[in-house]
């Protein structure tokens, strides 16, 4: 057995090219390829939504989506959390009637105290009133006329 062993590696390293490992195929250096703006909408679809939000801001005055301005509170009244993406105790943003907070975050009328996985804690300045402090979670109203937290958005 010893023999037959000694012979088949004999065969294999006399025969030239059978004890080497083929070269791996050679990877031409192209750009990585472009991401998609959006995983969920074709182009058409997003073109479709920034055209259907500016013509709501220019409708009802209030400032376009992801925009740095602070609508008044007078004006907003509700308060709503869209979405909360929460990585961590300082990593997480939260959107807010359409503007995005991370931590330590505020507008003159809306303060973010904290995050958790599931829900931001906020604080409001109210007109004529001490600030209110609300707990939402995403897709939830604070309705402002009627004082009460209901589920889904309602700007």
């Amino acid at each position: 057995m010893k023999r037959l062993a000694m012979a088949l590696f004999g065969i294999v390293l006399a025969v030239p090219g059978l004890a080497q490992t083929p070269a791996p195929p050679k990877v031409e250096d192209a750009p990585a390829p472009a991401l998609p703006a959006s995983l969920m909408f074709s182009p058409t679809d997003l073109a479709e939504i920034e055209k259907a939000r500016r013509r709501q801001a220019g409708a009802s005055g209030l400032a376009q989506w992801g925009s740095e301005a602070a609508v008044p509170m007078k004006a907003m009244g509700n308060v709503y959390l869209s979405a909360l993406m929460y990585l961590g105790a300082n990593r997480w943003t939260a959107w807010i009637n359409g503007q995005s907070f991370g931590p330590g975050a505020a507008t003159d009328t809306i303060r973010v105290l904290g995050a958790a996985p599931h829900h931001v804690d906020l604080e409001v300045e109210v007109p004529d009133r001490p600030p209110l402090r609300l707990r939402l979670a995403p897709n939830q109203t604070y309705l402002a006329a009627e004082g009460r937290v209901i589920e889904g958005i309602v700007p």
